[in-house]
């Protein structure tokens, strides 16, 4: 009986159920609109996506994207395998080595400096910002991708910030109180956050964009091969019914 029981437990914690199906784990991070809570449930564009995912490819099935916690602990946990799917991020070196990545991008992100109204810089590329050393300290959310591209550019000085869920609006705050010149986001999150925190008129914007990358679904590299392989198939089905496209498009993300 023993040895039924412990079959059974092993099935359970590799995700494999019965005839092949796979029950992947999905836990988020506040981060509008990939992921936010409404009346108590997680919704976005990449809640969507998983969705869109099921629909395609019955033998896969998502739980937990309710789970919120920081993405620095998403992306421990999922390197551990206590988690299988760290949903709708950017490409860095420590995730290519700890993660895999599935190779069909969901969407592509812009990621832009934020200043205080009243400077009067201009920034137009990584160049025109590390001319302003050292008066030029970037606040960037840690754990992100945007926080590791701007980590490793010479001449900027740079405060990793804080992690944790619901940080933006503390970012903000260190912005507004000078722990900072700038912060370093993504737009669609710089845009959401300066209109729910009611900042129209305290910060903005600058444009063009520093950096644009693609954002990826990254699995743990103790799900099964066949899982990860059905997730890369879903994807590019649904990228040639231009479905990604309509999902980012819904989402007001460029």
């Amino acid at each position: 009986m023993k040895s039924y029981v412990f079959c059974f437990l092993m099935l359970l914690k590799s995700n494999l159920i019965f005839a092949n199906n796979y029950m992947l784990r999905v836990p988020t991070f506040e981060s509008k609109p990939k992921f936010y809570k409404k009346n108590g449930k997680v919704i976005g564009l990449c809640i969507d996506v998983l969705s869109e995912i099921e629909k395609v490819e019955p033998k896969l099935k998502f739980t937990g994207m309710d789970e919120q916690i920081s993405i620095v602990q998403i992306e421990q946990m999922v390197t551990d395998g206590e988690a299988d799917i760290f949903l709708c991020n950017g490409e860095t070196e420590r995730r290519n080595v700890k993660l895999k990545k599935v190779n069909v991008p969901i969407f592509q992100a812009q990621s832009v400096l934020v200043a205080r109204s009243e400077d009067a810089v201009e920034i137009k590329n990584i160049q025109d910002l590390q001319k302003l050393y050292p008066n030029n300290l970037v606040l960037s959310w840690k754990g992100t991708e945007q926080n590791d591209w701007i980590l490793k550019k010479s001449k900027v000085m740079t405060d990793s910030g804080i992690s944790g869920t619901n940080n933006m609006e503390r970012l903000f705050q260190m912005l507004l109180t000078n722990r900072g010149r700038f912060l370093f986001v993504q737009k669609y999150t710089a845009i959401n956050s300066i209109k729910e925190l009611s900042l129209e008129k305290k910060v903005k914007i600058l444009h063009p964009p520093l950096s644009v990358s693609n954002r990826y679904i990254w699995v743990s590299r103790k799900v099964p091969l066949e899982a990860v392989n059905l997730i890369e198939k879903a994807l590019n089905k649904l990228k040639a019914k231009k479905i990604l496209h309509e999902l980012a498009k819904k989402y007001d993300i460029d």
